[in-house]
Order: C-alpha cells, then sequence, then structure tokens
C-alpha cells in the first residue's frame, strides 16, 4: 500500500548516504545521538557534508524523534543556507529549518523581549564586541546567575534579564577582577576599561526602554510582556527622552547575551506561551565564527540526556563543525576547539580531525599552511 512505498523511499536514503561518505566520514555520521561531535577540518574535508548527512541518519534510526521540525542547522551565510537547503530534500529532511545565527538569535530575543523595541548599533567598537563575546564574561555571567536565582527578590522574566544584563556590564569592579582571575594577554585591561565606558553610556538607556512596573506585573502574572507604555516612563534617569536617546542602542552581540541570561534565570526559552524551545539535535558549520556565549545558547536549546551509568553527565545531541584557521571573525571569542569545550563544560568531549580534503590538490595542501603563516606573520 501507500505506506509500504513511503517505507521504502526512506530506506534508500541509508545506502545513498553510505555510498557518498569515506570511511572516517562514515564513522562520525554513525556516532550515538546522545553524543556531542566535534569536527575539525580544512576546506574541502566534509565537514558540512558530515553535519548534514549525520541529521538524515539519525532521521533514519529514529525519524519520530529526530523529524525535520526538530532540528535545526545554523550556518555563517545565507549562501550556505541555500547550498545546504537543496541537499536536505534529497535525502528526506523537507522542511528542516536552515538558519544563520545572526538571523536566529534576533527572531529569539524579539520573541522574548517583545516590548523591548531597540535599534541596533551598526558601529560596534572592537574592543566592545571582544568584550561581550570573551569566554571570561560568559562565566561571569553563569556565576552571577547562580547567586541571582537565589534571592527570592530578583525578577525571573524578561524584565529581570535585562536588568541583569545591565548590571553585568556596567559593574566595572566585577568585570575587572573577573579578567584578573583569568588574564588574557591579547585583552588588556585599556581595552576592557574602554569596553566598559562604553557599555555604562550604552546600558542604562537601553534599560529606559522598559515601559514600567504596572506593565511588568501584568507580563508576570499572564507570562508574556504587555504592549501599552506608561507615558511618565518616557522619560530616562537623565531627563532625556528615552524614545529620543540615541545611546539606546543593542550591540549586535548583546541578542546572544539577553538570550543566555534567560536561560539562566527564567529556565530555558520558549517556543510558546506554555511550550519549551527544545531540539533534538543540532548542526553548527563554520562553528569558529560564533563565540562561546553564541554556542552556549544553541546547545541550551538542545534536549538534555543524562547517562544511565552516571547520572551527573549530561549529553546532548549536536554536531558542531569547523576549522581554527577559517576564522572570519577575529574579535569573536573563539580561541581553539579545547578551550571552547572546556568553558562550555564539555571538556571531555573529543575533537575529531578530518585529514583527507577533497577540493583541493595534495600540492596545494602542502604550500597552504606555509602561506596562511606568512599572511598572519605580516598581518
Amino acid at each position: 500500500g501507500l505506506d509500504e512505498i513511503a517505507e521504502q523511499r526512506e530506506n534508500r536514503h541509508l545506502p545513498e548516504i553510505a555510498a557518498l561518505l569515506d570511511p572516517r566520514q562514515f564513522e562520525l555520521i554513525s556516532r550515538p545521538d546522545a553524543g556531542l561531535v566535534v569536527i575539525q577540518g580544512g576546506a574541502g574535508s566534509g565537514k558540512t557534508t558530515i553535519g548534514v548527512h549525520r541529521l538524515a541518519y539519525l532521521a533514519y534510526q529514529d525519524k519520530q524523534r529526530f523529524s525535520p521540525d526538530k532540528m535545526l542547522v545554523v550556518v555563517g551565510s545565507p549562501a550556505l543556507r541555500a547550498y545546504i537547503g537543496e541537499m536536505l530534500p534529497a535525502l528526506g529532511l523537507d522542511g528542516l529549518p536552515i538558519e544563520t545565527y545572526a538571523e536566529w538569535a534576533s527572531e529569539q530575543r524579539r520573541k522574548h523581549f517583545p516590548w523591548l523595541d531597540v535599534q541596533l548599533e551598526e558601529s560596534t567598537p572592537s574592543v566592545v564586541t571582544r568584550l561581550k563575546t570573551h569566554p571570561v564574561l560568559l562565566q561571569l555571567i553563569e556565576k552571577r546567575a547562580e547567586q541571582y536565582g537565589l534571592d527570592p527578590r530578583s525578577r525571573k522574566d524578561s524584565h529581570g534579564a535585562l536588568f541583569f544584563w545591565g548590571d553585568v556590564l556596567t559593574n566595572k569592579d566585577a568585570l575587572l577582577e573577573a579578567f584578573r582571575a583569568q588574564p588574557d594577554p591579547s585583552f588588556p585591561e585599556s581595552d576592557i576599561l574602554r569596553a566598559w565606558r562604553w557599555c555604562s553610556d550604552g546600558c542604562p538607556a537601553v534599560i529606559d526602554l522598559d515601559p514600567g512596573d504596572r506593565h511588568e506585573r501584568r507580563a508576570a502574572e499572564d507570562d508574556e510582556a504587555a504592549d501599552g507604555i506608561d507615558e511618565s516612563r518616557k522619560i530616562g534617569i537623565d531627563n532625556r527622552g528615552v524614545e529620543d536617546d540615541e545611546r539606546a542602542r543593542l550591540d549586535a552581540e548583546d541578542d546572544a547575551l539577553l538570550l543566555r541570561i534567560y536561560q539562566l534565570i527564567k529556565g530555558g526559552l520558549r517556543k510558546g506561551v506554555k511550550n519549551a524551545l527544545v531540539y533534538e539535535h543540532l548542526f553548527v558549520d563554520e562553528a569558529q565564527d560564533l563565540s562561546p556565549v553564541d554556542l552556549a545558547v544553541l546547545l541550551g536549546c538542545v534536549r538534555q540526556m543524562t547517562d544511565g551509568a552516571d547520572t551527573d553527565l549530561v549529553h546532548r545531541s549536536a554536531t558542531l563543525a569547523g576549522d581554527t584557521a577559517q576564522r572570519i571573525h577575529m574579535d569573536a571569542g573563539f580561541t581553539d576547539w579545547n578551550e571552547l569545550l572546556k568553558v562550555l563544560g564539555m571538556s571531555a568531549v573529543e575533537i575529531e580531525p578530518l585529514r583527507f580534503a577533497y577540493r583541493s590538490t595534495k600540492e596545494v595542501l602542502e604550500v597552504a599552511p606555509g602561506v596562511t603563516q606568512e599572511m598572519w606573520v605580516f598581518n
């Protein structure tokens, strides 16, 4: 019948997957579904192919759990999104969402902070980007969130998350103490102070956009924000109109910070009023261009699974693929895989290297490392 025909079509995908991969690539896509696979490989080594085919392999193994609407692909550019979008239907994965991180984070921030009508800053200084993507800031936020959660007077909603955000970024003493505890020679104290001054100027102006206590109480009762704005709240603490204050801007990196803070104090992002935003599997391509904060937000949306043998060990089904030598955004906070996994609390995860490339000849690959090294020295 029709069910048998549909099943035969689905069953064809696994042989097709196996035929397109070399043994090492197939080994990686067939890893257990309850694990994080981190793939390091140069251009043309098959990172994207592995990530996409692992999606298909998991769907083949458990099509109900790993249905297209329960997985997410995050890419670095619209061009890569279009490329992967052409691959997925042939593997039986129609309708699987493919997003750039910036688009996904912006959409989620607007959903979780619908009352925060604010524009993005287009000329953020590099030192500010460095601060807001730095792993030390992520660790400071997570430490402060634990203390915040113990305070029964603290707000555990989007309004509280915004205040938390502003407090962390404008607390000079706490920032300096955190960076002195984990010094980064490439990010000196003078740069940290320059970034702090920027945040101290802009964060209060953004916080002044909060609609007001009356609407906050209504939001807390309804678990969602109200639309109205109290006219008396249109004047900021410096007696300037908040709607006319050019300082009231978010930097692009603030989307991730606000979302991570929301996750930590609220307990996770939401898909709707009643449902949590949970993915069964996540594939991030070109992960080297995302910050530790970005990846913490994404991984925080993947379902947690505890190991039956050790309840303290938490698994998330995800694939991270990238190449440290191909970083585009040098201020994104990504240094190397080992440091990243340590910051994310996943230092036990092994990095899987790909040693074969299919896009370039052997001669080109032998010369390339020396050329790139010379470029770095020159720069």
